[in-house]
């Protein structure tokens, strides 16, 4: 089991794998409405945001709202934000005739969306969590998020932004995303290549592209001189917070190397609705681990297994054991008729502690089982999972499974993963003299005394695994 993190891997013939895709689609958690300039782990460090708009406040005196803006000589961070609300402005009305309906997303763009009424348009701005009690209107021909949109909420916030935009409307996304380094580091910002599959799975066709990660450094190169400027008055206003201005500039530092080396991207992306060519599927809503009660799944498990459902052992395993997936609905609040799961799995990875995914409950009903091609729901549901999954910036480093010849030969050829290794028992053949003495008992689980020796023998035994994987 010693592949490199990067290719993909699963298990054929009951083969012991790690799963990740061969395409390298790694997605990179939650509760952002806007984060750009905000931390991915904040749970331990200060909220960014927060430090950016005391830092523009002190120097503007008035309510700012903190954002990156363009690279250009010789103006301050407030004309490099206007600039990039000018660039966005321009994207929107070269697409977007006035009278067109707009959707303006994101805390700083409400001069943004006066300018767009003031130019003719039909616009309304919101907040990004407002969206989903909006989902299905579908009567807009632009929408524009900016703020970087996490990547366990990109899946939600893509379908409602196909469920608003009309057939041919545009969608636009300014904000963070992960480049496909190759480094292990869990990061709440979405992968870009992951993104734009993503999206693509969805109906949407990518038309423009622009990398603006030099606008974000030079923005952040201001903000620290601000911060040093404010120092004295920065630490007062966030001792209520909690928090310090040291910890905010360190994680501000931490940013803008993340940027400098490439790790982070922050860009403009534009789409066309153009709805799906498998219109079989053009309805289909995808969904993860909040999007569906237990007794949902009841039907599509006995169809595909055969077998009674276990809504306890289903509990166990999604709720108690924080399971993941993803699924599918033939239409939205339709019946589940597709779903992609998984188990986390503490491992040691030659020798370093991280965490794994075990690959369970593949299904897809019968009666939609015609194809497996790139838009069939088997591959829908399974590259939307891995993305999310599995990788170097998300939870779970590496996934294993044990499929099925025919469900193995199906995942080859859509190259989602490969088979690694074989699962071989080893059977040593003891004299009755040597056993007569042993008895077997259940692990008393309850007892301290035999989970410290449960702990003792892990402890002696995993050091022998450096050059392996091992659970």
């Amino acid at each position: 089991m010693g592949l490199p993190a990067h290719l993909a891997a699963v298990s054929v013939d009951f083969a012991m794998a790690t799963c990740q895709v061969i395409l390298q689609r790694r997605y990179a958690k939650n509760n952002s409405s806007y984060a750009s300039l905000t931390p991915a782990n904040s749970q331990d460090n200060p909220r960014f945001i927060d430090f950016a708009a005391q830092v523009l406040r002190c120097e503007s005196g008035a309510v700012a709202v903190p954002g990156f803006g363009l690279n250009l000589p010789s103006v301050d961070i407030f004309q490099r934000q206007q600039a990039l609300q000018d660039e966005l402005f321009r994207l929107v009305a070269a697409r977007i005739t006035p009278g067109g309906k707009i959707l303006v997303c994101g805390p700083g763009m409400g001069q943004l969306a006066q300018r767009l009424i003031e130019e003719g348009f039909e616009c309304a701005h919101t907040a990004i969590d407002q969206l989903d009690a909006m989902r299905g209107q579908q009567d807009y021909l632009g929408l524009l998020i900016e703020g970087t949109v996490c990547r366990q909420d990109q899946l939600s916030v893509l379908q409602v932004s196909r469920s608003l935009l009309l057939e041919g409307g545009h969608l636009f996304l300014a904000g963070e995303y992960l480049t496909p380094l190759q480094d292990r580091g869990i990061d709440d910002v979405p992968n870009l290549s992951s993104c734009l599959q993503l999206a693509e799975r969805l109906g949407f066709k990518l038309n423009h592209q622009v990398d603006y990660s030099d606008g974000a450094i030079a923005s952040l190169q201001e903000l620290e001189k601000l911060a040093d400027k404010h120092q004295e008055q920065l630490q007062a206003d966030l001792e209520e917070y909690g928090w310090t201005h040291a910890a905010a500039k360190k994680y501000g530092q931490e940013l803008l190397q993340a940027f400098q080396s490439g790790r982070r991207t922050f860009q403009v992306l534009t789409f066309e609705h153009c709805g799906l060519p498998d219109k079989e599927f053009s309805r289909a809503e995808f969904g993860a681990i909040d999007s569906y009660g237990v007794e949902e799944i009841a039907e599509l498990f006995s169809a595909s297994f055969g077998v009674a459902f276990n809504a306890a052992l289903w509990r166990w395993k999604y709720l108690t054991g924080k399971g993941r997936c993803v699924l599918a609905r033939q239409y939205p609040q339709g019946p589940i008729i597709a779903h992609y799961g998984g188990a986390p799995r503490a491992i040691h990875y030659f020798g370093v502690p991280d965490t794994a995914i075990q690959v369970c409950d593949v299904m897809v009903m019968p009666g939609e089982r015609r194809r497996y091609g790139q838009q069939s729901l088997f591959f829908k549901t399974a590259a939307t999972f891995l993305e999310r999954e599995i990788g170097y910036n998300v939870d779970h480093l590496l996934g294993f499974g044990f499929p099925n010849q025919k469900a193995m030969n199906i995942a080859k050829r859509l190259g989602l993963y490969q088979k690694t290794d074989d699962f071989v028992e080893v059977i040593y053949p003891v004299t009755e003299d040597a056993s007569a003495n042993l008895t077997l008992e259940q692990v008393k689980l309850e007892s301290s005394q035999e989970q410290a020796d449960l702990q003792s023998m892990w402890d002696a035994m995993h050091p022998d695994f450096a050059a392996a994987i091992v659970g």
